[in-house]
């Protein structure tokens, strides 16, 4: 018992211990893990990480694609190691070609793995025809985008079928509705062999006939028919109106307003009204639907701008701080940068005060009107360079007069040191160019009082307060004064001054030059220069200022005029300053004049005037001022007023231009003001392409440039004009005078071919194509010139590359055609050219209908209006060719001897007593049809060239042998002559050519008929007949002899009969038959 259970804990136990032993073996793709345990020891051995998803891929130009899309990597126990993966090698998107990137991650066990893979990037499929859909249509009317659109994959292989078209307005099957109206896009896509898929965007307007619509430009923000406007800026009540129709086209309208407004509406439709308001314009218009349309635009003017010494200057908001310094232009500057030549300059403080006064000279400009400004001591009409040097550090005390000044230290923004007094401003009356001294005059004029106050109107002046001029103390008693020699004068009589609360300040006077004993001397002028150049008064003009101290310190001045007249003095005439007017502005010529006697009695209702001021048209105008004071004398005065038109542009077309190049075609573009000065140099130019004087090319479509200039008469003119930015296209190949790709030539001829296409690339330069052909023509085409030697049609490709790459083919049919005449039933070729040749090409057959020169071993054929031979010969007057005998001429000399005596009505007798020569001037048949000695009217000639071989002459007598042959012309035009009139000439039967054997019975008449064209018989007689059947052929003999003359004749049995019929209208016609008797068998 105890043995038995022994037993069993024994084999327990070492069930036990075998348990605790483990040999165990793992295998995982792409590794192998081994782990051996004994007791608690453990040893294991780690595998490489794997990468998975590493495959070639091909993508399309421009797909957004990731390196590492669809790549992962996991450790040997399956950690994922996707975010340890590192990246190496470039992949451009948008370049095709082929790109190996590297991959590389590192497990556990401190292995990198490196794997490669390849990314193609290919061209995706394209659309061709985009640029011909049309950008609307009318509502109900038919769109089939695939008769303008096509696609093409990235080997050239047509998938327009596989477009797909979505939108609003596009149904399942690919159709597009155009039943309602309105704005709608229409996506068009395709996918190519890139799988990336291309798409178009179009844009489709489909409009129904709604009524026309009229637009302003230039509203007010908010609104579409109101213009807020500066008083005394001119507006063109037509150019800012378009009226356009349903479709977009552009219509007329109408404009009706109230009567009133007719004073200020010039002849162009430019309004200048002169008080502020508001002023209503009704447009009209009728659109194709028959609907009449109407708005109203509300003009509103308004005070905006400065007023100097009681006058109103409007300043617009863009010319406060413009750099472009716009000529003859009242600009508003918180800062000076720069230069500004033969301008006016007036400095003005925070408190609206004029500081300063200058001019680009330093000088005064209107001696009549001297300056009351600069230091007390200084009044006496000299600009103030040298006043309130504390605002320019010194800089201006030493300052010389130039032509062209940069404002010397007055740069900088408010409050800056030399520059503008902080809170203050700078006027700068601008002038254009030197011949505007006169207007220079301008803000001298206005700004001349010492201390005067600039008020501002509707103007945002960055960091100017108008409110602090409000707090400035005002004066009474201090208007201009006229006094009489020996008066006397208190400068503080009745003179007050009060602070913004009303009460009274202390006036102080701080210049005063006023003395009564010395008047105006009568005739001088008011001002003369000093010993330095600088103008000051005369006696009689005096000055007194005035100062006022404010509580802050801050000194006010004002400046009163002080004139003495001399007692009994004359008369005088104020207020003829000059004038300038815009062509067509109303103008009274006593506007501002007036009259005073020496004692201030008004006499202005008693002034003269003298001379006209033609309103409507430029140029220069002066009037003369009279009036008698009381001691009699008579006091004149002139006035120039100039009218002034409006500039003009010249040039102003629309350009085209490739993207990407460069825009130089303003320069052709020129303004002129109204005397013709060239002022291209202050032409404004606007565009959303344009910057720093540069046009951007680089994006495709069309773009309004807006050009604006403005004249010496302050108006501004604005042209614009449409520049297109295209596409740099394929090149061209274009027929030159050919009608649908077809060409129609004659056997025989020359064809230049690359004379007959013009090759241009993109921007017109000059490309040389290519020309290929069906090889069996080779022999016929040489350097590429096309010889055709018989009647076919031929294709002929021409094929060119331009700077975009692409190839362009174009195919031309040359159909071959046989031109010429057929005589004796031979055809002859007749180049078309060749007829009235001058120059008279060799070994040619010519056609002319005016014989004008000499002719060197040729024969002449002359061919009456019928078609009708009536003269053969050629410049020896022979036969040539031995064995084809002439049958032509006189019948008396039908022998073979050319016929230069036959027909000599023709030439007027010249030929009766011709005699052969070499070299021939075709004796008297010269001149045009119908004259004495020329062609028969109607007719022509039949000139066969032959260079200078005499072997070769007999190529015209050989077709032209036959008396009385007819020539018939094939595909010419021959002027004058008609070939409808043969088809009236009589035909014959029975006149065939006959071989006769010795002593036969031969009756020339037997079987011989006539008929005329209507069928009718008519009477044949027999012109000449030499047969004689007793004399045959003698055997081996030659057909012709030589006879004592050395003219060819016929030997015995070579016979002829030529038969006559005569017309209604009398004309002969005759036709030759040969008749030859051989010897009987």
């Amino acid at each position: 018992m105890k043995k038995s259970l022994f037993l069993v804990v024994s084999l327990l136990l070492l069930f036990v211990l075998a348990g605790c032993i483990n040999f165990s073996s793992t295998t995982t793709e792409n590794s192998t893990t081994t782990t051996t345990t004994v007791g608690t020891t453990t040893t294991e051995a780690m595998a490489n990480a794997t990468f998975e998803g590493v495959v070639d891929v091909v993508i399309g130009v421009g797909q957004e694609y990731s390196k590492l899309e669809g790549i992962t990597a996991k450790d040997y126990d399956g950690t994922d190691l996707t975010d340890k993966i590192v990246v190496d090698g470039i992949l451009n998107g948008r370049k095709p070609g082929e790109y190996e990137i590297t991959y590389k991650v590192t497990g556990k066990n401190g292995v990198e793995v490196t794997a490669k893979r390849k990314i193609t990037v290919v061209e995706n499929a394209k659309f061709e025809g985009v640029e011909n859909l049309p950008s609307g249509i009318l509502v109900d009317t038919p769109l089939n985008i695939f008769d303008y659109v096509t696609a093409k994959d990235n080997d050239d292989t047509d998938i327009t079928d596989q477009i797909v078209l979505t939108g609003d307005i596009v149904d399942e099957n690919g159709d597009v509705d155009t039943s309602t109206p309105g704005d709608y896009q229409i996506t068009l896509t395709v996918t190519g062999n890139s799988n990336y898929p291309t798409t178009y965007v179009y844009t489709l307007t489909v409009f129904s006939k709604s009524d026309a619509r009229i637009t302003f430009t230039g509203t007010d923000e908010g609104t579409t028919d109101v213009i807020t406007k500066p008083l005394g800026t001119p507006i063109n009540i037509y150019l800012i109106a378009q009226a356009k129709d349903y479709d977009g086209s552009s219509l007329e309208f109408t404009v009706t307003y109230d009567e009133s407004y007719e004073e200020f509406i010039d002849e162009n439709g430019v309004f200048n009204p002169d008080e502020t308001g508001e002023y209503q314009f009704t447009y009209k218009t009728t659109g194709e639907n028959g609907n009449e349309v109407t708005k109203v635009l509300t003009i509103k003017y308004i005070l905006q701008g400065i007023i100097l010494d009681g006058k109103y200057f409007p300043v617009l908001t863009e010319h406060i701080n413009n750099d472009s310094k716009p000529s003859n232009a009242i600009l508003i500057y918180t800062e000076l940068k720069g230069k500004g030549e033969y301008g006016v300059l007036l400095i003005v403080d925070k408190y609206g005060k004029v500081i300063m006064i200058r001019d680009c000279y330093g000088e005064q400009i209107d001696v009549n009107n001297p300056i009351k400004a600069g230091d007390p001591a200084n009044v006496q009409g000299l600009p103030n360079f040298k006043t309130y040097s504390q605002y320019t550090n010194g800089l201006w005390d030493n300052w010389t007069a130039g032509g062209a000044d940069s404002f010397q230290g007055i740069l900088g923004p408010q409050g800056t040191e030399g520059g503008i007094p902080e809170g203050g401003f700078a006027i700068y009356f601008s002038a254009g160019s030197a011949q505007g001294h006169a207007i220079r005059a301008l803000g001298v004029e206005y700004g001349r009082e010492y201390g005067l106050t600039v008020q501002v109107v509707n103007l945002d002046i960055p960091g100017f307060d108008p409110e602090l001029g409000k707090d400035l103390p005002t004066f009474t008693g201090i208007d201009d004064i006229v006094l009489y020699a020996g008066d006397t004068f208190d400068p503080l009589a009745g003179v007050k001054a009060y602070d913004k609360d009303g009460n009274e300040l202390t006036v102080s006077v701080v210049y005063n030059d006023v003395d009564t004993a010395k008047a105006v001397i009568p005739g001088a002028a008011r001002s003369i220069n000093d010993a330095e150049g600088r103008a000051k008064f005369r006696q009689g003009w005096y000055a007194v200022v005035y100062e006022v101290t404010t509580d802050d310190g801050y000194k006010v001045h004002v400046t009163r005029r002080v004139t003495v007249q001399p007692k009994s003095a004359d008369a005088q005439i104020a207020g003829n300053d000059d004038v300038e007017l815009i062509v067509g502005q109303e103008f009274d010529p006593l506007a501002g004049i007036v009259a005073t006697d020496y004692d201030g009695t008004n006499i202005t209702s008693q002034v003269i005037v003298e001379g006209e001021v033609d309103i409507n048209t430029p140029g220069e105008y002066t009037l003369t001022y009279r009036v008698t004071g009381k001691n009699g004398v008579e006091v004149t005065v002139t006035r120039k007023v100039t009218v002034l038109a409006n500039a003009r542009f010249e040039g102003v077309q629309d350009f085209e231009v490739f993207v990407g190049e460069t825009f130089d075609k303003l320069a052709l573009i020129k303004a002129y003001d109204y005397d013709n000065t060239d002022i291209t140099s202050c032409i404004i130019v606007e565009s959303e392409i344009y910057s720093d004087g540069t046009f951007d090319t680089s994006v495709v479509g069309s773009y309004e440039i807006t050009l604006k200039v403005t004249g010496q008469n302050g108006v501004e003119v604005t042209v614009s004009f449409t520049l297109t930015v295209k596409e740099i296209s394929d090149a061209t190949l274009t027929f030159v005078n050919i009608q649908n790709d077809k060409l129609d030539f004659y056997v025989g001829g020359n064809l230049d071919l690359l004379e007959l296409v013009n090759a241009k690339d993109y921007n017109g330069t000059i490309l040389s194509p290519t020309v290929s052909f069906d090889e069996g023509i080779a022999d016929l085409v040489a350097n590429n010139v096309f010889t055709p030697d018989e009647v076919g049609t031929y294709v002929f490709t021409f094929k060119v590359t331009g700077a975009s790459g692409n190839e362009v083919t174009k195919s031309l049919t040359v159909v071959v055609h046989a031109a010429g005449i057929i005589v004796d039933g031979v055809f002859l070729s007749v180049l078309p050219e060749n007829v009235n040749n001058a120059e008279r090409p060799s070994n040619s057959i010519l056609i002319y209908t005016e014989l004008d020169g000499q002719v060197a071993y040729g024969v002449l054929v002359i061919v009456d209006k019928y078609g009708k031979i009536v003269l053969v010969r050629d410049c020896y007057g022979e036969q040539i060719d031995l064995n084809n005998p002439i049958k032509a001429g006189d019948p008396a000399n039908v022998q073979g001897l050319p016929n230069f005596k036959t027909y000599s009505q023709f030439t007027n007798g010249l030929w009766d007593n011709w005699t052969a020569g070499a070299n021939d001037i075709l004796q008297g048949l010269l001149g045009p049809q119908g004259t004495p000695g020329g062609i028969p009217e109607g007719g022509f000639a039949i000139l066969f060239t032959q260079g200078g071989s005499h072997n070769n002459r007999a190529l015209g007598l050989q077709y032209t042998r036959e008396y009385g042959l007819t020539v018939e012309v094939v595909n010419l035009e021959i002027p004058g002559f008609n070939p409808e009139l043969g088809k009236d000439l009589p035909t014959f039967t029975g006149i065939e050519d006959i071989v006769l054997y010795t002593n036969d019975e031969f009756n020339p008449l037997a079987g011989v008929k006539a008929y005329d064209k209507d069928g009718n018989e008519l009477e044949v007689s027999v012109a000449y007949n030499d047969v004689d059947t007793s004399k045959s052929v003698i055997p081996g003999a030659a057909r012709t002899p030589n006879n004592g003359d050395a003219r060819a004749k016929f030997k015995q049995g070579w016979y002829a009969v030529v038969y006559e019929v005569t017309m209604d209208d009398g004309y002969k016609v005759h036709v030759t038959r040969r008749v030859t008797v051989r010897e009987a068998q």
